[in-house]
């Protein structure tokens, strides 16, 4: 009795030291975010999305009676939702709108998606308090989860959807979920992507897909299930093709009117064949920008971007090397990590493809943190894994060279 009662107060106890690592982070991101709107000068937090997100959900934007072309045309329907109830509920006890208050909203959700994942992690996935504690640091750590919770942003709300939805497929792995139960998941998922970011409903896709895939026994509910997937997905890409095409050529001349048309990296992402500008914008996209510190302070947007972008050239080669374990493995927990690795590079796809983007993918990486300090089981020995591991510093050390080229050459 005594050891269960130790156990107990373990886990306690880690729940405790967890949160308060994660709020501890978050705060930073909140203090860094006012400390560059004290300028009164940061782009980000004043003439762009930030702004924009704070002016539409302090403005009484849905006070109008929604219809069903309102819901196909505002893709930020539901951030917007829940800031405009946060300043609606705040003027009712006489308090003026401030983006702090939609900030502190920002960090709770960031914090409880962190929070999410590390007690999975530790409860279900079975990693120990030293690794949960790593994985803790990581995520409430990293630059861009700092601006998601640090400024007025609504990517939090992708991230939160993006850890609910992985782990309640990744559940479905090992512990049986009725065809409807996963289809009606499905459903709600895509939905509340669709209002959150139109492209979002990727997110769910993966998660459901790979699932089927990992757990296929040949059954009819099986290819009904993924027959089912696949129309929902062809019907989204329908409703949201506008959409997507209208961003695609908005980034592409912001990259044109910041690189010129003529320069390497515009080139190399919009002029190459397919399969070599995919490779190309995927790697962009891991890395985030180069080089790291380019307008380190220019703004708020562009301070935590390369802050996340330094953390990025240790952790990705690293994230890599367990990659290639997951794969090798022969575990229990196999297919369990396999699950997040295929969601993860789904959306790295999904995102080179469109906006490249590196805020968008990143909603993903608390499932890399998952990858990159699993349950120490998935360890294993095999043949190719020096050469594996090998190739994976190599990665790190031509980003260390391309960050040092970018900016002596001006490449990109």
């Amino acid at each position: 009795m005594k050891n269960i009662g130790a156990e107990k107060i373990t886990n306690r106890h880690f729940q405790y030291i967890s949160s308060f690592i994660l709020l501890t982070w978050a705060i930073t991101g909140i203090v860094i975010g006012w400390l560059f709107r004290l300028d009164g000068a940061d782009f980000m937090q004043f003439e762009s999305d930030a702004w924009v997100f704070f002016e539409s959900g302090s403005s009484g934007l849905l006070d109008v009676e929604p219809n069903i072309l309102y819901f196909l045309t505002h893709e930020n329907l539901l951030p917007t939702a829940i800031y405009n109830f946060i300043y609606s509920s705040l003027k009712l006890i006489s308090i003026n709108p401030d983006p702090i208050y939609g900030i502190i909203a920002n960090t709770c959700t960031m914090v409880l998606s962190n929070f999410l994942i590390v007690r999975y992690s530790r409860n279900v996935l079975g990693t120990n308090g030293r690794q949960s504690l790593l994985q803790a640091n990581l995520l409430g750590g990293f630059g861009v989860f700092l601006m998601f919770g640090g400024i007025h942003l609504r990517d939090c709300f992708a991230v939160l959807l993006m850890t609910v939805s992985a782990i309640f497929f990744n559940r479905g792995i090992v512990y049986k979920q009725g065809p409807s139960k996963r289809l009606l998941m499905l459903l709600v998922f895509m939905i509340v992507g669709f209002l959150t970011r139109t492209e979002m409903v990727v997110i769910a896709l993966l998660g459901f897909t790979s699932q089927i895939f990992l757990n296929a026994k040949k059954s009819f509910f099986d290819a009904f299930q993924i027959i089912f997937a696949l129309l929902l997905a062809i019907i989204m890409y329908g409703a949201i093709f506008n959409t997507v095409s209208e961003q695609y050529q908005a980034y592409l001349a912001l990259s044109k009117a910041e690189s010129g048309s003529s320069s390497l990296a515009y080139s190399a992402l919009y002029e190459a064949p397919l399969l070599i500008s995919t490779i190309l914008s995927a790697f962009l996209v891991l890395f985030i920008k180069f080089p790291f510190f380019a307008g380190i302070f220019s703004d708020s947007y562009a301070f935590f971007m390369s802050i996340g972008a330094f953390q990025m050239i240790f952790f990705i080669p690293y994230f890599f090397d367990k990659v290639f374990q997951v794969i090798a493995s022969t575990g229990e927990l196999r297919d369990r990590y396999l699950h997040f690795v295929i969601i993860i590079f789904g959306l790295l796809l999904a995102v080179s493809l469109t906006s490249m983007q590196a805020r968008h993918f990143f909603v993903a990486y608390p499932l890399m943190v998952l990858v990159a300090v699993p349950n120490n089981k998935i360890y294993t020995v095999y043949k190719s894994r020096p050469l594996i591991r090998a190739l994976c510093i190599l990665l790190g050390l031509f980003a260390v060279i391309l960050n040092v080229l970018s900016s002596w050459l001006k490449l990109i």
